[in-house]
């Protein structure tokens, strides 16, 4: 009787669930091998390799048998594991705005403590908002910053302790965060607003426009307008200032303010800021968080009347910031989105 052969131990043994494949190897040099699967054999007896390859979680065994017909005793074990994916079936809904910094809050169910979850971005996959652990019983609670319009949410799973394995959907859940912002084309003003809403008041110059419906406004006169927006919860939001001559180009300063506009808004990295007119000189431009930490600061001139300076926000966080320019007494503020 030929003396038990052993089966070299792999380099892994443990695999993501549906990516098992490993092949093992017995030591060589005898006619015939056969292989067991949790005690139970894969072969008749008569097969002459002493390797197998295998896909799928078990104990694996062998033994082998001489040209007299002789059977070994069994082989050492090798035991293959698969690591469950960690399930991608959560749950997100709204919880709160917070009115002061524009974020959104939401909750999100059916997580599990063992598992941390990193939502992306649908349309990009790109990973949004902070790697958060799960919780078997309660409600997770997750601050998202940066999110101006409806958006859809992925997420990405994987295994707390860093042991496990990965595993990812496209599409979980959709928000529409609390958002308003004014959009210029040509003489049309036009308030794109996110999230559900409850009344909105038009302003010009700071004095509220009566009898005003719709979230368009077709302008024409030297005035400085603004949206104020009531949501549902009732979180209260005023949007960017714009200006319009009644020729219907961006007006010098009005009241007190610089003329100004960004664009892109909302940016991933590049703003631009926009200074048209014939008002000349230095500027002063300072970007603050929205509880007024400086973040940026530069003074520059301006020399002719279309005028545009970039400042590149790519290493700030995502979220909403101020940016104020200023020109001797005339100031203006404005609100941008950092994605």
């Amino acid at each position: 009787q030929p003396a038990a052969v052993t089966i070299a131990t792999p380099a892994t043994t443990s695999f993501c669930d549906g990516e098992t494949e490993v092949t093992l190897e017995a030591d060589a040099g005898f006619t015939n091998y056969r292989w067991y699967f949790n005690g139970s054999p894969l072969t008749d007896g008569t097969g002459t390799s002493n390797t197998l390859t295998v896909n799928r979680a078990g104990e694996y065994t062998v033994t082998v048998a001489n040209e007299a017909g002789c059977e070994s005793e069994i082989s050492n074990r090798i035991i293959i594991e698969e690591i469950a994916l960690p399930s991608t079936s959560i749950n997100i809904f709204e919880y709160d705005s917070d009115c002061s910094t524009g974020d959104l809050i939401i909750g999100v169910n059916n997580t599990n403590s063992e598992f941390d979850y990193q939502l992306t971005l649908r349309e990009t996959g790109e990973p949004f908002g902070p790697v958060f652990t799960g919780s078997t019983s309660n409600t997770i609670y997750v601050t998202l910053s940066g999110l101006t319009t409806y958006t859809q949410f992925g997420v990405e799973v994987s295994y707390a302790d860093g042991t496990g394995c990965t595993n990812s959907v496209e599409y979980v859940d959709a928000v529409e965060p609390d958002f308003v912002v004014l959009d210029l084309s040509g003489n049309t003003i036009t308030a794109d607003i996110s999230g559900d809403y409850i009344d909105y008041t038009w302003y010009r110059n700071d004095v509220e426009l009566r009898n005003v419906t719709g979230t368009t406004l077709t302008v024409t006169d030297a005035a400085t307008y603004s949206i104020e927006v009531v949501f549902e919860g009732g979180c209260t939001m005023t949007s960017n200032a714009v200006a319009l001559t009644s020729a219907g180009r961006v007006s010098n300063p009005v009241d007190g303010k610089v003329v100004a506009n960004t664009y892109p808004n909302p940016t991933t990295n590049i703003v631009n800021l926009d200074i048209p007119g014939d008002d000349m000189g230095e500027y002063k431009v300072q970007i603050m968080t929205l509880s007024g930490q400086i973040i940026m600061s530069e003074t520059f001139n301006k020399e002719t009347e279309q005028f545009t300076q970039s400042f590149n926000i790519s290493t700030l966080k995502a979220g909403i910031y101020n940016m104020t320019v200023v020109k001797g007494d005339n100031v203006e503020n404005i609100r941008i989105v950092k994605q």
